[in-house]
Order: structure tokens, then sequence, then C-alpha cells
């Protein structure tokens, strides 16, 4: 892999001093040799830079701290600053199985025509009590553009790994989106490469009060998508 590391990892952290030093711990276990992490404070106030500079001595680990300009903003400064061949983010309150990495960047290395790939996700609340697996409906694998489109999501960005290229190629998140930025990239990224799905439940996405439903810029969101797709894709 031309001397790169195999794949890198994003974490994104604002006001997340509850979370982000288990979203690390469960990085940092991963099986995968060689990983570069990239943790990106998004302007936290609270003690969350102060958990993320403990981890600087772990040789794998680099950590930026910017002014808060919202999560599209930071995973794109925590791309620009990475390297690895394959590219995965996570958020400060989600947390990885050690397999996940390595299954990943195995299955892309095994599969040269497929950009992108997913594992099973399993639910947990704020306390980290199990609420389920999380059920993909049909198709999981293969052309996941007008499913993705038809259905006005995608799967989640904390379970995905991604070929460099394709990233930046696709010119990475857009930062005018508050809370959609993720569905876009992996629409645009599903309107040119096939996706790959491994059923283990790797992933582990935490649900609490706040992070589901509207807010009035996620609602904004919206109405922005739709004339973004409009240009991008006139006939669907």
């Amino acid at each position: 892999m031309s001397g790169r590391p195999p794949a890198s990892v994003i974490v994104t952290c604002y006001n997340g001093e509850r979370w982000i030093a288990g979203a690390l711990d469960s990085v940092l276990a991963q099986t995968c040799r060689g990983l570069e992490v990239i943790v990106v404070d998004d302007g936290s106030t609270d003690g969350s830079s102060g958990i993320i500079s403990r981890y600087s001595a772990d040789g794998r680990v680099r950590s930026v701290r910017q002014e808060n300009k919202g999560v599209a903003a930071a995973r794109n400064r925590g791309l620009s600053l990475s390297s690895g061949e394959f590219v995965c983010v996570l958020a400060q309150d989600d947390l990885w199985l050690p397999g996940h990495v390595a299954a990943q960047a195995e299955f892309l290395a095994a599969n040269p025509g497929i950009g992108a790939v997913y594992t099973g996700v399993g639910r947990m609340d704020a306390e980290g009590n199990s609420l389920g697996e999380r059920v993909f409906g049909e198709p999981r694998e293969g052309r996941l553009f007008r499913t993705f489109l038809e259905r006005g999501v995608a799967v989640p960005i904390i379970s995905a790994m991604v070929r460099r290229g394709l990233l930046e190629k696709a010119g990475g998140f857009d930062e005018r989106l508050f809370g959609k930025d993720d569905f876009d990239l992996l629409l645009r990224l599903a309107a040119v490469t096939p996706f790959g799905f491994i059923p283990e439940r790797l992933t582990l996405q935490r649900f609490r009060p706040g992070t589901a439903g509207q807010s009035e810029p996620m609602y904004k969101d919206n109405f922005y998508l739709a004339e973004k797709f409009r240009a991008l894709w006139p006939e669907e």
C-alpha cells in the first residue's frame, strides 16, 4: 500500500467529555496494524480537550483543535491531515468493537472494485445498554444509490470505510450541512461505486435524547439538499 498506513480513523468531538474517552479507547483497541488516528476537537468548551490530550502519548494518535465549525468541517480537517489508503470516521459518543477496522480494510483490499464497505450495527442507549440490532433492508450491498435516494437515508457513516481516492474525488463533506453531511456524502459515493456489507455487528451506535428528530438547521438541510440533488441528478 505504498508505505501509507492501511487505514486512517477520524474522530470528531464537540463538548463530548462524557463519551470521548470510550470512543477513543474503542479505536485504540482495534486489531488493525499501522492504524492512524486523527482526533479533531471542534472548539469544545467542556473538559473534552483535557481528556483528548491524555491520548497524545500513543504514537498512533494525532490531535488538533479548531474553532467550532460543525462536524462536517471537523471531518474535512481530519481528512486533510490523514494519509491512510482507507478512511473511516467515528463520532464522540459511538463505539467500535475490536475487529471493526481490520475486517473492513481486509474486505476492501480483497475487493478492488468496491469503494466502500459497512458493518452490522448495534444500538445502545445513553448508558450503553443494548437496544438491539439495527436492521438494514434489502438490498444491503452493491449499487445502493437508488436505495439511499428513495429511502432518504443511507447507512450510518460510523459503520463505513471508504477508499481515500473516492473521498477526495467526491470533495469530502459538505460544510453547508448541519446534520445531513453524512447522508449527502454517502449518496454521492453510492452514485459512483458499489458498497460492500459485513453482517457482523462491529459498530455500536448510541441513541440519546437530542440525537433524533429534526432541528431547524436540519430541516433547512432538506431544502438545500433537494436543490443540490436536483442539480446533480436531474433525471432522478
